[in-house]
């Protein structure tokens, strides 16, 4: 199964949720994903005030139509072209399932970067073939403003 990499970023988080990357079940596809790793960190100067970034993986039905389009890249360069879509730093939204959160949310130091990990296809994170359907990694924060890095690895 080939593994391909989105290397989001969101430029500046707030109290409000936003997407630094996202990917999707593109109209084509024949091939469920599967997400095996996330790496979540600050890409900007620390808050001068001690606070956290609260991080949650959500399922959604309709992608953001702000997300900046980024065609995911494959680790090795002998794969083919990813069936899938995917979209980084949006600045609205897409519709989010209500209670669909498969990874947080949970909230690290700003100071701290993280990494999740399936460490076998079992333990992975699954997106259905459907038509955009699929997770958008999101951040916010209350008192944390400026820029994070959120990363999604995915194999199909």
């Amino acid at each position: 199964m080939p593994l391909y990499a989105v290397p989001g970023n969101q430029s500046l988080i707030s109290t409000l949720a936003k997407t630094a990357a996202a990917v999707y079940a593109s109209a084509s596809a024949t091939r469920r994903g599967l997400i095996m790793e996330m790496l979540m960190s600050q890409s900007t100067n620390y808050s001068s005030t001690d606070t956290s970034v609260t991080w949650s993986l959500d399922a959604q039905t309709l992608p953001s139509t702000s997300l900046t389009a980024y065609t995911p890249s494959a680790f090795n360069p002998a794969d083919g072209v990813a069936q899938a879509t995917a979209g980084i730093n949006g600045s609205t939204e897409g519709t989010v399932t209500a209670n669909s959160a498969r990874f947080g949310p949970h909230a690290i130091n700003q100071r701290n970067s993280w990494a999740w990990r399936a460490y076998t296809p079992d333990q992975a994170i699954i997106y259905a073939a459907s038509s955009g359907i699929g997770f958008a990694l999101r951040a916010f924060s209350p008192l944390f403003v400026g820029g994070v890095y959120g990363n999604i690895n995915f194999s199909e």
